[in-house]
């Protein structure tokens, strides 16, 4: 719809100024005349208000952590990444606790049933083990390692990492490495020993077995 203010125009010239397209004001007021065509309100800024409140509130309520937060850009510390995750770990350890029930019940009507060299009470020492997937920055997690290095367990360090699933077995592999290391280093020291020795022995022979020599009176 076409809006004209402070203008008048007799209606047998508005199919003319249709037709040409053209519109052409005269008068006193010309100056503040207006033309131009009604448009719809637009409500594009409150609809988008509306649904990130909308969004936002659907996370708060269910305490699922948005991953498209702007917070999350950047490298967040490791702290921080905790505190964010901490509302669904704690859903996740609940349900944890009750997966681990209904397994055990599980187990024990198995048990229940005669098998050899199976306990039927065997289902009490079962452990189950649920494994979060939460990231971590292990720049910081390395950095209070070495920190702590010296101050407490290596196996109580090696738990705080989450990358190692068995310290014991983490502890046993350095071990491991640690002697194979110290293996190929004596046998090196052996062999430069060896060649040592060797080439001293020859220089003491050629010495024995140097030429005569001859005196002139």
């Amino acid at each position: 719809m076409l809006l004209i203010k402070n203008a008048s125009i007799d209606s047998d010239k508005i199919a003319d100024m249709k037709d040409n397209r053209l519109l052409n004001i005269k008068g006193q007021s010309a100056g503040d005349s207006d033309a131009r065509y009604l448009d719809r309100p637009d409500a594009d800024t409150s609809q988008e208000n509306l649904i990130n409140r909308l969004s936002n509130g659907i996370y708060e309520i269910s305490n699922v952590t948005n991953l498209n937060d702007e917070s999350f850009s950047g490298n967040p510390s490791g702290v921080s990444l905790r505190l964010k995750y901490q509302a669904m770990q704690n859903m996740a350890r609940d349900k944890s606790l009750k997966f681990r029930s209904a397994l055990r019940k599980v187990f024990q009507c198995v048990f229940a049933v005669s098998y050899a060299d199976v306990p039927t009470d065997a289902w009490r020492e079962l452990q189950f083990k649920f494994t979060q997937d939460v990231p971590t920055n292990l720049l910081e997690d390395g950095q209070a390692v070495n920190y702590l290095y010296g101050k407490i367990s290596n196996k109580t360090l090696f738990k705080q990492l989450p990358f190692i699933e068995d310290p014991d077995a983490e502890m046993e592999q350095i071990k491991q490495e640690q002697r194979e290391m110290q293996d190929a280093t004596a046998e090196v020291v052996k062999k430069a020993l060896s060649q040592a020795q060797t080439d001293q022995q020859k220089a003491g022979v050629a010495d024995d077995n140097g030429p005569a020599r001859t005196t002139v009176d």
